[in-house]
C-alpha cells in the first residue's frame, strides 16, 4: 500500500498500485502563468465549466445564488456519459476545488489542486475512485480521464494566459 500525496502535500488516502485495488487515482499537471485567485474564480463559475471542459454539455448548481460552498449540489451533463449528480467538497479558497460523484459501487472525487510560485500556478487535476467497483471502472475510464484532463488543462491554460482570444471574456466575468 502506498499513500498518495498531491502537489500541495494533501494526503488523499492509501491505495494499492495493483490493478485490482479497491482504490485508484489518475491525475495530470499543468503550469499556468496566472494568479491563483484567477484560477479559483474560473473554477467557481460552475455553469461555465463546459467552456473549458470539452466533455460537458452543461453544469449547474442546484442553488447558484448560494455560490460554491462545501456541500452544494448540482448536475453535470456529459456528452458521452449522460447526467450525474455532484456535491462540492473539501473546498479551500485559492488552492483546492473538488466535487464528489457517487457511482454504482464506487465514489469518485474529482479535484483541482494548485500552488503559486512567482507568476506561475502549478495545477494538478485528477480523480480518485474508491469502492468495490473501482477496479471495474478503471479499464473503461482511466484513459478517457487522462485525455479529458489533457484537454481541460490546456483550455484552462489558454483561458488564464489569455492566449485563446475567444475565451478572454470567461476570466473577466
Amino acid at each position: 500500500m502506498t499513500q498518495y500525496e498531491s502537489v500541495n502535500g494533501r494526503k488523499t488516502g492509501c491505495f494499492s498500485s495493483s490493478f485490482w485495488s479497491t482504490m485508484w487515482f489518475t491525475s495530470k499537471f499543468q503550469e499556468i502563468k496566472c494568479q491563483k485567485e484567477d484560477l479559483w474564480k474560473l473554477l467557481t463559475q460552475v455553469s461555465r465549466w463546459p467552456v473549458w471542459d470539452d466533455g460537458l454539455i452543461s453544469s449547474e448548481l442546484d442553488n447558484p445564488s448560494a455560490g460554491c460552498v462545501n456541500g452544494a449540489e448540482g448536475t453535470l451533463v456529459m456528452k458521452e456519459r449522460g447526467e450525474f449528480r455532484f456535491k462540492l467538497s473539501d473546498l479551500e479558497t485559492n488552492q483546492y476545488f473538488a466535487y464528489d460523484v457517487q457511482l454504482t459501487g464506487a465514489s469518485s472525487h474529482w479535484y483541482w489542486e494548485w500552488s503559486q510560485k512567482d507568476q506561475t500556478v502549478n495545477l494538478e487535476m485528477g480523480v480518485v475512485l474508491s469502492g468495490w467497483a473501482a477496479p471495474l471502472y478503471r479499464p473503461f475510464i482511466e484513459k478517457e480521464c487522462n485525455e479529458a484532463f489533457d484537454h481541460a488543462l490546456l483550455n484552462l491554460k489558454q483561458i488564464l494566459e489569455k492566449t485563446k482570444p475567444e475565451m478572454k471574456s470567461v476570466v473577466a466575468r
